[in-house]
């Protein structure tokens, strides 16, 4: 089964546990930018699931259109959820659905806790998941394998639209180096990735 875990895009600011921030017009072109692109991708979720949060019904709302799926409802993917049984609430909705494909879409810093929690780790500061980026995990019986994390920078400046760039676009690259050094420094004498002004080089 593959998993896609959204964070809802760029919001009004405000109260993180505020139910009614909805989207602002930029996070609305993410999400439109964001639904284009997983469709290019030959990407076909079955389900798609939101939190109570309207800025992540109106992120769902733009998935809907494109995937033509009502979507799912589950408390447990608001802001103050726990990693665990936020995870077994999607695996619940997908084994009820039949589901192969599910897109889930959540908020700070629960999908960061949802990330690290596949890796052992609990310090949400470890990685900056950015509005609208989603990250693609496989799941085998008890086996779950990241394939990849795409930002709505990344994809902007693939497809050339400039104007969906935010100015940390380099944070997500960090992050996502970040969680492979952690693994791989795990085992010594292992080579490490960093990130330096001409980009990303192995640093033995």
């Amino acid at each position: 089964m593959k998993i896609f875990l959204m964070r809802h895009c760029e919001a009004e600011a405000g109260a993180q546990l505020d139910p009614t921030r909805g989207l602002t017009d930029r996070g609305q072109e993410q999400a439109h930018m964001m639904a284009r692109w997983m469709d290019r991708q030959g990407i076909k979720p079955d389900l798609l699931i939101q939190s109570n949060m309207l800025r992540s019904k109106q992120t769902a709302d733009r998935m809907q259109k494109k995937f033509d799926l009502e979507p799912v409802t589950i408390g447990g993917l608001d802001p103050d959820g726990d990693p665990g049984p936020a995870w077994m609430s999607i695996m619940a909705a997908a084994k009820k659905a039949k589901a192969q494909e599910v897109l889930a879409i959540s908020h700070g810093p629960l999908i960061q806790k949802l990330f690290l929690w596949h890796f052992g780790s609990k310090v949400v500061d470890e990685l900056h998941y950015e509005h609208g980026a989603v990250a693609h995990f496989h799941v085998s019986g008890k086996n779950v394998v990241l394939h990849w994390l795409v930002s709505p920078n990344t994809v902007a400046r693939d497809q050339d639209e400039m104007d969906m760039v935010s100015s940390d676009a380099g944070k997500t690259v960090e992050a996502a180096l970040t969680v492979v050094n952690a693994l791989l420094e795990a085992d010594t004498g292992k080579k490490r990735w960093v990130l330096g002004p001409s980009g990303n080089h192995c640093d033995d």
